[in-house]
């Protein structure tokens, strides 16, 4: 079915009068004139449910309302007068009436004759109405034969004929235009297209202006909003603090799929299962962002997995209510009374969503980049820079040998306690603040007890890992504050002196002791603070915020001496005949990363990866679906 049918459909459904149905022969429709009338007064206790089900009467299903139950049974088909539910339903004893006055009311006489009207046809029974194949229905039978302009018009006329009530006149050119455009694209139309249709409203020109509304980019913008409600989109994540989700990718999506009139199966399968269609396109992954909708908690104490089964929870119980019209939620905690979903299949329904890689997390992974054309351009321009860079100093010119000679010599003998085992740094930022002095002055974070796994901001800033050693670190943003952190491990007490640099401000902590305050206004350069860290045994925490004021900033920060890299130190303790080809390069690719030589030129390394990460900081990640490889599949 095309959208643009689909939505026509919404439409009409939604302002469809309810009556009694019918089937095309006349008889009565269980769905909807019996099923709702068992579902009200009797599956409660004659229901799926065997723990609440009384009499061993099972109304639900054709074979437990059929079954001998010792000489009669609840429904005999075709003959009411022999049933046991009609004469439950009428009898005058309220010992034997059912429903059970202190249950529920009794039937009145329109569900009591539906019922035996049913049961003389033979009690057919039907399947939930979404399991039922479309079928296309018979034109029914209308008075005025010449007023239906196509199969809808008899629909509507024979229910107006039913209730005695006349169609109204033909609406005027201009009223029906201005209907048309505001169902279709929401806004009423241009006052010259309004003059144009008047004044020649032939059928064609009636086709031609439904023709232009559908090509309207408001047409879908104006039917998204029905299914972005249906798709909980909410620009924000919910729970208690609500932050920010940028997804609005998947909103454009779903605008692009009404505007090019993208046939529901592939509309329904691209959201469902987007990511694993074989070599799936950047659009049928957005697409997937149907199901990333769903409400994530990251405030600090909450359990990441507990909300992540509640997100798969409610991927089953929306996926069913959307396309299947079924309440399965219920099924939760047990079968369900009243649609035909047992506790089994709800679990077995939840499989399907529970291989998902997403496991509420605060910087919502999986998420797909989609950089613009210049962000492309400009990433692999950025690269291209860092590539040639590191190149050169990765090389060992004829000048540096000598020099490496001598650093090997005056190294050789240092021990392995003599330099810090480092961790890999963690980021935070940027703070925002009304003001520099705010920036520089306030603690976001508590320096004393330097805790990787808090959140802060409402949960929309998280600690992240910079892999590698940078010398540069960039950072945006005016009046903002930025933290970096590591920690220094050495066998003995030891000094470690380390250079740094940075715009506007920097402040140092280490193991929660202010050793550096400066806020002065510059340039960031390599060199332009020396600071000796008195490390205690075992553990060190080294905590570094920056606050800038205004334009881009940045922090240098490099060892002063062999670098705190302990397997280094442990390859100078070799003797020079002991070292293998292997052991020389890492000896070799070490000195070029610490050399004063090359000081200035890993300063613009530094400042060159830098403008990559920013260029990819900017890029737009839309979070989507992804599968979990097999050996990482769950077990439901």
């Amino acid at each position: 079915m095309p959208l643009v049918a689909w939505t026509s459909l919404l439409s009409a459904v939604a302002i469809a009068p309810s009556s009694t149905a019918k089937s095309p022969d006349g008889t009565m429709s269980f769905n909807e004139d019996i099923r709702p009338i068992l579902s009200e007064h009797c599956i409660a206790c004659h229901g799926p449910d065997p723990d609440s089900r009384e009499a061993g009467l099972r109304l639900d299903t054709r074979a437990g309302a059929t079954e001998d139950l010792g000489g009669y049974a609840g429904i005999i088909p075709g003959d009411p007068d022999a049933s046991e539910i009609l004469a439950r339903i009428t009898t005058d004893d309220l010992d034997d009436r059912m429903p059970p006055a202190d249950h529920a009311e009794a039937l009145d006489a329109h569900d009591i004759e539906a019922l035996r009207a049913w049961i003389s046809e033979g009690a057919h029974y039907e399947t939930h109405w979404s399991f039922i194949t479309l079928q296309r229905p018979e034109l029914p039978e209308v008075r005025h034969t010449d007023w239906p302009a196509n199969p809808l018009d008899f629909f509507t006329l024979a229910e107006m004929e039913e209730r005695v009530l006349s169609p109204s006149e033909e609406a005027a050119p201009e009223v029906w235009l201005r209907r048309a455009a505001l169902d279709l694209t929401g806004l009423p139309p241009e006052p010259e297209t309004v003059q144009a249709f008047t004044a020649n409203p032939t059928p064609e020109a009636y086709e031609r202006a439904v023709d232009d509304l559908l090509g309207s980019p408001a047409y879908g913008e104006r039917w998204a909003r029905l299914w972005l409600d249906l798709a909980r989109y909410a620009d924000s994540m919910g729970y208690g603090s609500d932050p920010l989700r940028v997804i609005w990718k998947y909103r454009d999506w779903v605008i692009g799929a009404l505007n090019d009139n993208l046939p529901f199966d592939q509309f329904t399968r691209q959201q469902l299962a987007g990511d694993l269609l074989p070599n799936p396109s950047e659009d049928q992954l957005l697409a997937t962002a149907f199901h990333r909708n769903t409400m994530t908690n990251t405030e600090g104490g909450t359990d990441d997995e507990e909300f992540r089964v509640e997100a798969v929870r409610d991927r089953v119980d929306t996926t069913m209510q959307v396309w299947m019209g079924l309440t399965a939620g219920c099924a939760k905690c047990h079968t369900h009374k009243y649609d035909p979903i047992s506790q089994t299949e709800y679990y077995q329904l939840y499989d399907f969503f529970n291989q998902s890689a997403d496991a509420d997390r605060s910087n919502e992974e999986p998420r797909l980049a989609t950089p613009t054309p210049k962000q492309v351009a400009d990433r692999a321009a950025a690269q291209a820079e860092v590539d040639a860079h590191r190149q050169m100093l990765n090389t060992l010119t004829e000048d540096l040998q000598s020099a490496f000679e001598t650093w090997l010599a005056e190294t050789g003998a240092l021990s392995a306690a003599d330099v810090a085992e480092a961790s890999s740094w963690s980021y935070i930022g940027p703070f925002t603040t009304d003001g520099f002095d705010d920036a520089y002055g306030q603690n976001f974070v508590n320096a004393g007890e330097v805790d990787l796994e808090k959140t802060y901001k409402d949960d929309t800033l998280a600690w992240e890992v910079i892999e590698g050693e940078p010398e540069f670190f960039p950072f945006e943003g005016d009046d903002t504050a930025h933290y970096v952190t590591r920690t220094l491990t050495v066998e003995k007490p030891t000094n470690l002196y380390v250079e740094l640099g940075s715009d506007d401000s920097i402040q140092v902590w280490l193991n929660g002791s202010s050793v550096l305050g400066r806020k002065v206004n510059r340039e960031a350069k390599p060199a332009q603070e020396t600071l000796r860290l008195e490390l205690k045994e075992g553990e060190n925490r080294l905590l570094i915020k920056v606050a800038n004021y205004r334009d881009d900033s940045g922090l240098y920060f490099r060892f002063k001496e062999v670098n705190a890299d302990k397997s280094v130190v442990d390859l100078l303790a070799k003797a020079a005949d002991e070292r293998s080809e292997e052991d020389n390069r890492k000896l070799k690719e070490h000195y070029l990363s610490v050399t004063p030589l090359r000081r200035e030129a890993r300063g613009e390394l530094g400042r060159l990866e830098g403008r990559v990460r920013q260029i990819d900081g900017r890029i737009l990640r839309t979070p989507i679906m992804q599968e979990l490889p097999e050996d990482q599949k769950r077990t439901s």
